[in-house]
């Protein structure tokens, strides 16, 4: 999880043809939602009714190759494992409805207004996204948008999750080998990130060891004598550039790189004890013999 450079203003989608030509579909679906609720609030409020959203716009090439490959550079929003062959669109304030934690009942309508909004937009994978749903939690619930004519622009809310375009998770969490863990500083806010996308889901945990044990062979492989400084040298550069924003996993590399990087002293030592441990084998195997 790592905070994303993400633009402003979003690509637009236009309506070639009809009355509405030339302007953006995001823009327009979102007046007539709006309408809509202020017709039907009663239905909606209740959730005798839903209000219903045009799903094919989300799969647009153009917001995937915009959010998905160039802003998050096919990583997902919340774990950063690779999503190049799938991922959902993750609405960060949930579009069908809301609640505070896992296990409440849902609070309709949701935020319908931001359903097309490039803010509220973010790229996960099925597993995260299925964890958070419409969780959306608050430090205060009672100040939570219940619709576009109450708040808007949602002013009156502060949001427990990360929103990774304006907030650090480095604040938040850190990493500790593969394992995650709520910063001490921050416990709160890092424990709620950490449960309601499941970073801590054993399928997680296995993509993430997956990932590391190459890096891991050859630190043992260095701490064992068996390789030189031109191995110290390429397991560092290695571990460096994996904790690079947009790499796999950068933030856990990030989190692990001075415990796991080896500097030249440590080299040499590791390749002494390793031929003083083959001198006194060969002393032992000659005395043995006489």
């Amino acid at each position: 999880m790592v905070k994303l450079n993400k633009p402003q203003i979003g690509p637009e989608i236009p309506y070639l043809i009809g009355r509405n030509a030339g302007r953006c579909k995001l823009v327009v679906k979102t007046e007539y939602l709006k309408k809509d609720y202020e017709v039907n609030s009663n239905d909606y409020d209740s959730g005798s009714k839903d209000l219903s959203f045009d799903n094919g716009l989300w799969g647009e090439e153009i917001i995937k190759e915009s959010l998905k490959v160039k802003v998050q550079k096919n990583r997902c929003c919340y774990c950063e494992k690779d999503i190049t062959d799938g991922g959902s669109l993750e609405h960060f304030r949930p579009k069908n409805g809301a609640k505070q934690k896992r296990g409440d009942s849902i609070e309709k309508p949701g935020y319908y207004w931001l359903a097309y909004k490039w803010s509220n937009w973010f790229y996960s994978c099925q597993e995260c996204n299925n964890a958070k749903d419409t969780i959306f939690p608050l430090a205060d619930p009672t100040k939570r948008a219940k619709n576009h004519l109450a708040d808007e622009s949602c002013s009156m809310e502060t949001p427990l999750l990360i929103n990774l375009s304006s907030d650090s998770p480095e604040e938040m969490i850190h990493y500790k080998g593969v394992e995650v863990f709520p910063n001490s500083s921050n416990k709160g806010r890092g424990s709620i990130i950490i449960e309601t996308v499941k970073l801590d889901r054993k399928s997680l945990l296995d993509t993430r060891t997956e990932h590391c044990e190459p890096y891991w062979r050859i630190k043992d492989a260095i701490e064992l004598g068996v390789l030189g400084q031109d191995a110290v040298v390429f397991h560092n550069e290695s571990l460096e550039k994996a904790a690079i924003p947009g790499n796999k996993f950068s933030y856990m590399m990030k989190c692990n790189l001075e415990d796991w990087k080896i500097t030249s002293s440590e080299a040499f030592l590791y390749r002494l004890r390793s031929n003083l441990k083959s001198v006194f084998r060969k002393i032992y195997h000659f005395f043995k013999s006489l």
